[in-house]
């Protein structure tokens, strides 16, 4: 909503002030019947994005300073535990992610920020599951992709989960060839998405071992991607779950 508001007296500011520079032009032409269209031609012009070659009225990105505060605590690391939905349980995505344009926007958090009022909404009796990682076994990962003015980014997932029993390896056998959305905590407090609208999270890879000693690891690490045109989103509404299921699988 703020977003929203921002971009609507930011488009308020450039009409007016389109309609006096219009005026005062026209005026000054003895031609003042042509302020008007005057100024819609140059509030049509502000918003052509920079690429293009009459973008140079365009609403867009400023360069701005990118600093990080000394002093301040920042721990790496996922909580113990992300939250999967699939996208066939999803009835509507985030305006936010449906609507990234990275000529449009006019701040970088922009393309990045779910604002709070704009949450998944689901199918009725659907919503977020929780799937248990253990604690520091798990990463939120992206890359650059793609070749030169094609540039994307590759966003992903890695947890662990110790145990190889029937629960999990149901979940991986029919997530296999399915299409999801992930939520992944950060022990930062940020909630980052893998999965976008057009390209959800697929299982990539996926390692289970019943480890060969009884103090190695009887663990499944799995591994989920999806591409997009920005890194992993964050997600600032609450996290919609259903009831709280039973501990453990057989």
């Amino acid at each position: 909503m703020y977003l929203l508001s921002n971009k609507i007296v930011k488009t308020l500011f450039i009409v007016l002030m389109n309609l006096v520079i219009s005026a005062f032009f026209c005026n000054a032409a003895g031609s003042p019947e042509f302020a008007l269209p005057g100024a819609a031609l140059l509030t049509g012009l502000s918003f052509v994005p920079n690429g293009m070659p009459l973008g140079s009225l365009a609403i867009s990105i400023n360069a701005k300073d990118i600093l990080f505060p000394q002093g301040r605590f920042n721990p790496g690391g996922i909580k113990p535990g992300v939250y999967y939905a699939f996208e066939e349980d999803i009835q509507k995505w985030p305006d936010a992610m449906l609507n990234v344009n990275t000529e449009t926007a006019t701040t970088f958090s922009e393309l990045i920020n779910i604002p709070a009022t704009d949450p998944f909404v689901f199918v009725a009796g659907k919503s977020f599951k929780k799937l248990y990682c253990t604690l520091e076994t798990g990463e939120v990962k992206y890359s650059k992709i793609g070749v030169r003015d094609g540039a994307a980014w590759q966003q992903g997932v890695e947890i662990s989960y110790p145990s190889n029993d029937a629960e999990i390896e149901g979940f991986l056998a029919s997530a296999g060839n399915r299409q999801m959305v992930i939520l992944v905590p950060e022990q930062s407090g940020r909630v980052k998405v893998v999965g976008m609208p057009g390209y959800p999270a697929v299982l990539d890879t996926t390692e289970g071992t019943s480890g060969k000693a009884v103090e190695e690891g009887n663990a499944a690490v799995i591994n989920l991607m999806s591409k997009a045109s920005v890194p992993p989103m964050i997600y600032l509404p609450p996290i919609e779950l259903g009831e709280e299921a039973p501990a453990g699988g057989a």
